[in-house]
């Protein structure tokens, strides 16, 4: 049988299982999963860094206004899917804010080390489930013969990249969840 470590992170949870796949059929031999870990979390630590970046530059502080926070967010998922295909991109958002000046826009270069940098707590809390869910199945990394990562927040670069974590992975779908 072949051994597969299945990391499903959606919108607002993770989910592990440790599965065997052979003739027999499928047996799940262990799985987790935690709330408030998912894709949704990405998407406020990367609004969160727009707003500072907004903030610094205009000194307006929009972080209590819904409409922004919600056009942020929207920017924020469609950034960390192009940077699952490329090592950076643009964020503009245009008339976000408006004084007597006149109009201000959002332009924003992000590339992979800065949306992993603002993104780090909430990426280790994701890795952090590996080892509990290995400990239940009774295997090791080793004993992973394939890692698949479902879930349109596991297009997150770093998850992708799993060779720092030990794995080989494989993806499933097409950035939406599966």
């Amino acid at each position: 049988p072949q051994t597969l470590l299945v990391v499903d992170v959606g919108a607002s949870a993770i989910d592990l299982a440790v599965v065997e796949v052979g003739p027999a059929g499928v047996e799940v031999l262990s799985s987790i999963g935690s709330d408030g870990v998912g894709g949704e979390e990405v998407d406020e630590a990367l609004v969160d860094w727009m707003l500072a970046e907004f903030h610094a530059r205009t000194e307006v502080d929009l972080a209590r206004d819904q409409v922004v926070r919600a056009r942020m967010r929207d920017a924020a998922g469609k950034a960390m899917r192009q940077l699952s295909e490329q090592e950076r991109c643009e964020i503009h958002l245009a008339h976000l804010w408006a004084d007597a000046g006149g109009p201000m826009h959002l332009d924003l270069q992000l590339d992979r080390a800065t949306f992993e940098r603002n993104c780090v707590n909430l990426i280790d809390r994701c890795i952090a489930w590996i080892d509990p869910v290995l400990d239940r199945a009774g295997k090791r990394k080793e004993d992973i013969d394939q890692l698949v990562i479902v879930g349109g927040a596991g297009r997150i670069p770093v998850l992708e990249d799993t060779n720092d974590i030990g794995f080989v992975a494989t993806r499933v779908g097409d950035g939406g969840d599966v």
